[in-house]
C-alpha cells in the first residue's frame, strides 16, 4: 500500500480521538468509547503499512 494510504489511516485515527475528547467532555461515555476504538483500530493500521 502506498504512502498516501497510510497517511490517511493517520488523519482519520486523529479525528476520530479528537471525537472521542469532546463526546468524553460531554458525558457521552459509551460512543466515546467507541470512537477511541476506531482510533485506535485506524492508527494500528497506519503503524502496519507504515
Amino acid at each position: 500500500m502506498s504512502y498516501n494510504i497510510a497517511e490517511e489511516f493517520l488523519r482519520r485515527a486523529k479525528d476520530y480521538l479528537k471525537a472521542s475528547e469532546l463526546l468524553f467532555q460531554q458525558g457521552l461515555y459509551e460512543a466515546s468509547a467507541l470512537d477511541s476504538e476506531v482510533s485506535a483500530r485506524l492508527y494500528l493500521n497506519f503503524l502496519n503499512l507504515g
